[in-house]
Parts: C-alpha cells; sequence; structure tokens
C-alpha cells in the first residue's frame, strides 16, 4: 500500500510534467507491472488512466475560478497546446475550458477526484507469478463495472460462488478473477 500511495502522491505532485509508467514505477519502489497490477487492483483503474483524469480535473478547478490565460494553464499541466488541452478537456467533460470559465462552475462535471489511502492496509497482493502450463479454458460469468461501480465486483464473486463444484473438468481449489480493460486506454 505504501508503493500505491508513493505512485498516486508523485502523479497528484507532478501535474506539470509529462508522466510515464516508469517515471511512477521507480518512484513507487515496484517494477512497471506489478505497479500496474497492483494499483488497478487498488485504485480502480490503470496508473495513466487515473493521471489523464487528474490533471484535467485541476485545470478545470482553475478555469471555473476564472483562469484569466488558457494556454498557459494548459502548459503548467503539461499540455503540449492550446488544442491538446482543450481536446482533453472536452473529451473528459464535454465542454471546452471557455464554457467552464463562463459557467463559473463545476456543476454537472466529471471530475476525476484524488484517490485518498486508507489509513489501514488491506490485504496484500501476491508478487508476480508465472507458471507456463497447457491451455486453460475458464467459466465463468461477465459483467462490466465502471470504475465507480467497483462494488459490483464481489456481487460477480456471490452469483458465481454456487457454481464452484458444479463445472464440469474443474480444477478444484482454483478461482480466478479475469480484469479486460477498454481498448482506449493507451499511454498518455
Amino acid at each position: 500500500m505504501r508503493a500505491i500511495g508513493k505512485a498516486l502522491w508523485y502523479i497528484e505532485s507532478h501535474f506539470d510534467e509529462p508522466l510515464t509508467l516508469d517515471e511512477i514505477a521507480s518512484v513507487s519502489s515496484f517494477s512497471r507491472f506489478h505497479l500496474s497490477r497492483t494499483f488497478a487492483a487498488v485504485v480502480g483503474q490503470t496508473v495513466l488512466a487515473y493521471a489523464r483524469g487528474r490533471r484535467p480535473t485541476w485545470a478545470a478547478r482553475q478555469v471555473a475560478d476564472g483562469a484569466p490565460d488558457i494556454l498557459q494553464l494548459a502548459l503548467n499541466v503539461g499540455y503540449g497546446s492550446h488544442a491538446a488541452f482543450t481536446r482533453a478537456f472536452r473529451e473528459q467533460f464535454g465542454l471546452t475550458p471557455d464554457e467552464v470559465r463562463s459557467r463559473r462552475s463545476l456543476d454537472h462535471l466529471k471530475l476525476v477526484g484524488p484517490v485518498r489511502m486508507p489509513e489501514q492496509p488491506s490485504a496484500a497482493i501476491a508478487p508476480d507469478h508465472f507458471v507456463k502450463t497447457s491451455t486453460m479454458l475458464f467459466a465463468g460469468l461477465r459483467r462490466y463495472c465502471r470504475f465507480d461501480d467497483r462494488a459490483g465486483i464481489p456481487a460477480i464473486w456471490q452469483g458465481f460462488g454456487p457454481m464452484i463444484g458444479t463445472i464440469p473438468d474443474e480444477v478444484r481449489g482454483s478461482a480466478y478473477g479475469l480484469v479486460t480493460c477498454p481498448r482506449n486506454l493507451g499511454p498518455f
């Protein structure tokens, strides 16, 4: 949990710099792979998706407060141009920075708030472990869960639990949770 806290701190304190997964992993003392896996399990979204959401949110607060120079604000939060900033802003909020500045309100914007780490650490995530095996067939339930609907994940397990032990050729004592991400979660 401390490693995830370090990663969150680094993202929160480096809005004005281009962030890379390598940098964030280095700060957290995790490998890129282990940070990606652990961060997604704890926070509910990928490292870079979180960072991509936080920058426009921070900027939206400045714009709603009447930031006079949107280009300077765009440069301050790590965008190379007014156009790139406006595009990212519109993708996240459905409005341009000028429209939010005119409204002087954050109402109805999908802001990405900072994740606060709990005082007490949750269960540790096992370190990476790879086993080469023959082809496996997985059976289960499929449900799409948004980041803000992580509570749906335990419900899937509760629904699947009664089926354990009834699946033909089941490997006893083995259960896996499979997670996929949308294809549009590319690099920063």
